[in-house]
């Protein structure tokens, strides 16, 4: 696992006077993009950011679920970097993610974002996918209806060069903050892909819809 040039990354986009921010999280499944990451099961994450100005620094782990022949830690850790730019009636996000693993499952993948924030509540990324060749376009929001209670959705789509098994994904969830708590908040929704494993020519597309909740509490 290629972990040297992430690493030195973020250490220096953390060498700013900045302080931290830390989120914990246990979710009922882990679906990146629909896609289950723990098989269907339960997952404990954790995430450190950063920002000084316009620019940020992430790191986030989690646990995964590793094939029967895979040798390591079921462990997946991703770093985000970013600038966000500031534009007379305009704002950019430029973002570079390296998706790493503490095993030989060969899932590691470096990302490019672009994206804006369309107005208070929503927003549109482009996400490009260096090793699988992927695009998957994005639109987001979230959406407060009283003080604590909110709803967020995204829908995206998967797209491959090499690939025409493309997928649409969609997620809606319903969220309460409690504030009482600092930083407490709990969610629960639906996420659907149209096909279980995108890019993959050779299966059945299977639509899943999943039912998820959990919580996070942020120090």
């Amino acid at each position: 696992m290629k972990l040297f040039l992430p690493i030195t990354l973020l250490l220096l986009a953390t060498n700013i006077q900045a302080k931290p921010k830390y989120e914990l999280t246990l979710i009922s499944d882990y679906l990146f993009r629909g896609v289950t990451m723990t098989d269907n099961g339960p997952a404990l994450q954790w995430g450190a950011e950063i920002r000084d100005r316009n620019a940020y620094g992430k790191a986030w782990f989690s646990n995964i679920e590793l094939s029967d022949q895979a040798e390591g830690l079921p462990i997946e850790m991703d770093i985000h970097l970013g600038y966000h730019h500031q534009f007379s009636g305009f704002n950019l996000d430029t973002e570079i993610i390296t998706y790493n693993t503490f095993a030989d499952e060969g899932k590691e993948e470096t990302e490019f974002k672009f994206g804006t924030r369309l107005s208070k509540v929503s927003r549109f990324d482009v996400y490009r996918g260096l090793k699988l060749k992927t695009w998957y376009p994005q639109w987001s929001f979230k959406k407060y209806i009283e003080r604590r209670v909110y709803l967020s959705g995204r829908v995206g789509y998967w797209m491959f060069d090499d690939a025409s098994d493309d997928a649409l994904h969609s997620r809606l969830f319903l969220g309460m903050d409690f504030p009482e708590f600092n930083g407490f908040t709990l969610y629960l929704g639906g996420d659907f892909i149209s096909d279980e494993q995108p890019g993959n020519d050779n299966d059945t597309d299977d639509e899943h819809l999943v039912f998820v909740f959990g919580f996070t509490k942020q120090f």
